[in-house]
């Protein structure tokens, strides 16, 4: 026979006898005692959200009462979301591949096989999304448009955002994501900003801003012009600030004149006089426009008109003649006449030549004039003195200072009693005159226009004279372009020095020269953007053509970015600091900000043994030896005392992220320090990404050889299942030696 119990909740003791049919008596009866195991306790527990794409975990709450060793099972015709997964021990962990809201199910069977089943519900929501993006341009010292960051999405609200590395002058409010301030300093800046939500799952974006300095064209005072001169090349201050490349364009210049828009030069030959202001406007490559006005005063040239004046006869009243008057410039002028023939006098009021030549030749008169302000100008007048010799008049070549003269031959006296000898005045210093031979010869040291004058004799002490012209010019000054670090000063130097040569030095604008001097080398002052110099050549009165000299900038270095942050160690020990450079840049560490004693090279400089906190600074010079603009200053802070026992006595720790990764992130760093066993350092290092996460362990003194470091991998319910993290290596170093390396798997431990 069989007997169905009630429901029982403690042990109960049954007992069975046997009677036979018709029969009023029964056998002795028989005990069956019924246990009845505990009760299972296993309550359904409110869960926290997951989101698509990150990491799940979740420890269920363990049930309680039955026989303990319980396990843990999806319910049969229930499900988790996919990607998830239930360990026996009941930690449900995974990447959700999903959105939604999914109920579900799980069976807690203890020891003895008894079962209880719980409900549960995970809300998977959508993934965390912070979108990243670029940022307008700031300018330094200029307020920034406060800009906004995008809202997140996805995930579980409430979020909370943070930034770092904003350019300096800039901050972040995280509770409305806006980013303010006014920016102090150039560069081209990635912001990173983290977003983590309810459930701790954080992301970061990059936000891109470039700060310029202001746009600015400078002003400047540029050289008056003569109407039918070729103007002196005059070139537009380079702007700076904003951002490069810069468009430039000119109107409404003095007429005769041009701009070139790619360097800037102003030349031509001004055609009209008067006062002419015009705008330069530069745009640059943002859509930045700035304009600055000029001014060119240009003028009628001062000349001396071209005369031709009567033939005289030697002892004979000479015709009076009045030399043409000045026209342009600014009267009042004063007149000075040199080269007359012997008897002949210049009144300088009436400009007329009066008087008895008393000696025959051909003479040249120079006329010069002098205006109210300072300018001058000249012309040259032939005057024939006709007697009884006759030298006639020939035209010489050019010479130039430092070149052998190709020699001349003056021509030869005729008429009168022979023999005949010569005697040359006024030759150009280093020609000389053979008197035998009538030649010229030699080299000249100095330039400008002599008029020679040829005297001849003849037997009978009858003498004639005729003035011959030689122009001497100077070399043109040969000279190299330059480039400098911003930021510093440029030499110029001319190639084909000569003695006795001076040298003009020009800016780009003006014609006041900035320097003279004889020894063709011109320092200039601190340049911070390309800027033309010229420079003549002046010996005597011959002055060169102007040389352009262009003077280009190399941008400083960009400075290291310190990758191991400020470091803590204890008093006596040593650490390596660690800082990045652009691609080619080589890295010096030194003692002090500027100056100073280098103390390495290299992106690596492990310390001396540290009594006190000190500071070290990186600088950086570039493929074309310029140096950064400013050191960056690492601090290792020296620290005394013991460590916290429940931390295994480190008293101090320094973690970062080494490589680029702007979803990586470091959480709780002080945590492993901390007087809490129960909390954790927490390094995210993204899928794929090639970067290391790290934290230096620093503790009070060196230690045994026998002493050992644990580390424990967990969450805050604690240890972590270690299936997680497959295919992550932990590498155990002391300072830069590797000590053991472990690959995380399931059977690690």
């Amino acid at each position: 026979g069989t007997y169905t119990t009630p429901a029982l909740t403690a042990n109960k003791t049954y007992y069975v006898a046997t009677r036979r049919i018709n029969c009023l008596q029964e056998s002795g009866r028989v005990p069956i005692t019924v246990t009845v195991n505990p009760a299972i306790v296993f309550n359904a527990s409110t869960l926290a959200n997951g989101t698509n794409g990150f990491q799940y975990t979740k420890q269920i709450d363990a049930a309680t009462g039955g026989t303990p060793g319980f396990t843990y099972t999806i319910t049969s015709g229930s499900a988790l979301p996919s990607g998830l997964a239930l360990s026996s021990s009941g930690l449900i962990s995974g990447t959700p591949t999903v959105t939604g809201t999914f109920p579900f199910s799980i069976t807690a069977t203890d020891s003895k096989g008894c079962a209880t089943t719980a409900n549960f519900t995970i809300v998977v929501t959508a993934a965390l999304v912070l979108t990243p993006g670029n940022l307008p341009n700031g300018v330094t010292g200029t307020t920034y448009s406060p800009q906004i960051i995008p809202a997140a999405t996805g995930g579980t609200e409430p979020y909370v955002y943070s930034a770092i590395n904003l350019p300096p002058g800039l901050t972040f409010d995280p509770s409305t994501r806006q980013v303010s301030g006014t920016p102090t300093q150039v560069g081209t800046y990635t912001i990173p900003i983290t977003v983590t939500d309810a459930n701790g799952n954080s992301v970061t974006s990059g936000f891109n801003v470039k700060i310029t300095n202001p746009l600015v064209l400078p002003a400047a005072v540029l050289a008056n012009g003569t109407t039918g001169n070729p103007y002196p090349a005059q070139v537009i201050p380079s702007a700076t600030g904003g951002t490069g490349p810069y468009v430039y364009a000119a109107t409404n210049l003095p007429p005769g004149l041009v701009f070139n828009a790619a360097n800037q030069e102003i030349t031509g030959t001004p055609s009209a006089a008067g006062t002419y202001t015009f705008p330069v406007t530069v745009t640059d490559a943002d859509g930045k426009t700035i304009t600055t006005n000029y001014t060119i005063v240009v003028t009628d040239p001062l000349v001396l008109p071209s005369a031709v004046l009567a033939d005289g006869s030697e002892g004979v009243v000479y015709v009076s003649q009045t030399l043409p008057s000045a026209t342009g410039g600014v009267s009042p002028y004063i007149y000075s006449a040199t080269g007359l023939p012997p008897g002949l006098t210049f009144n300088p009021t009436s400009r007329e030549i009066t008087g008895t030549p008393s000696q025959s030749g051909n003479y040249t008169i120079s006329l010069r004039v002098i205006d109210a302000q300072n300018n001058t100008a000249s012309n040259t007048y032939p005057l024939k003195v006709i007697g009884l010799l006759s030298l006639p008049t020939a035209t010489l070549p050019s010479g130039i200072v430092g070149n052998v003269y190709p020699t001349q031959t003056l021509p030869a006296v005729m008429g009168g009693t022979g023999p005949y000898s010569y005697l040359a005045t006024n030759l150009p210093p280093g020609l000389n005159f053979n008197t035998s031979t009538r030649e010229i010869t030699g080299t000249p040291t100095l330039g400008g226009t002599f008029v020679i004058s040829l005297t001849a004799s003849d037997a009978n002490n009858n003498r004639v004279n005729t003035d011959y012209t030689i122009v001497v010019n100077v070399n043109q000054p040969a000279i190299a372009s330059v480039a400098i670090c911003v930021g510093k000063t440029a030499t110029l130097s001319v190639s084909n020095l000569q003695s006795g040569v001076t040298y003009n030095w020009y800016a780009s604008t003006g014609n006041t020269p900035l320097a003279t001097n004889n020894n063709g080398v011109f320092v200039t002052s601190v340049l911070n953007a390309p800027t033309t110099f010229y420079a003549e050549a002046i010996s005597g009165t011959a002055v060169s053509a102007r040389t352009a000299v262009a003077v280009s900038i190399n941008p400083a270095a960009n400075p290291a970015v310190v990758t191991t942050n400020n470091q803590t160690i204890n008093s006596g020990q040593t650490t390596t600091l660690v800082a990045t450079a652009d691609a080619g840049d080589t890295i010096k560490w030194y003692d002090a900000p500027s100056g100073g004693t280098e103390l390495a090279t290299g992106s690596n400089y492990t310390t001396p043994s540290l009594l006190t906190t000190t500071t070290f600074y990186v600088e950086t010079t570039n493929a074309s030896g310029c140096v950064s603009s400013n050191r960056v200053a690492v601090t290792v802070t020296v620290i005394t005392g013991g460590g916290n026992a429940n931390c295994n006595f480190a008293n101090a720790q320094n973690t970062g992220i080494v490589g680029i990764c702007v979803l990586c992130g470091i959480t709780g760093a002080g945590n492993s320090t901390d007087t809490d066993p129960n909390n954790f350092t927490r390094i995210s290092l993204a899928v794929g990404a090639l970067a290391t996460g790290y934290q230096q362990l620093i503790f009070p003194s060196l230690g045994a050889a026998t002493d050992s470091v644990r580390l424990d991998l967990g969450l805050p319910t604690g240890l972590l299942d270690l299936s997680v993290l497959s295919n992550i290596t932990v590498n155990v170093l002391n300072g830069t030696t590797l000590v053991s390396s472990y690959r995380l798997n399931s059977s690690t431990l």
